[in-house]
């Protein structure tokens, strides 16, 4: 059976979203991602032990990144549709 939320989880749930979108619209996360790859390029060749150390959380933190690029574009878009104010909107 589907779950549904009630009007004041649903009215909190899109302020939290608007909250996150607005916190994330103008993180360089591109660049962020950038360096990551460059940690990946040279890590194991300028410190393979620190690298292999630090490598699962560096996997899951590029993950989060990547998603949260996806996150800024969407909100992007979403921008441009209802302007840059998406708090008037809750």
């Amino acid at each position: 059976m589907a779950e549904f939320l009630n009007p004041e989880e649903y009215l909190n749930t899109q302020r939290i979203l608007f909250l996150m979108a607005h916190g994330i619209a103008d993180a360089p996360l591109q660049a962020f991602i950038n360096s990551i790859e460059r940690a990946h390029a040279v890590g194991p060749i300028l410190d393979p032990t620190m690298y292999r150390e630090g490598l699962v959380t560096l996997r899951d933190v590029e993950r989060l990144a990547q998603a949260a690029l996806e996150f800024q574009r969407v909100v992007e878009e979403f921008s441009i549709k209802t302007g840059p104010n998406v708090e008037e909107i809750s």
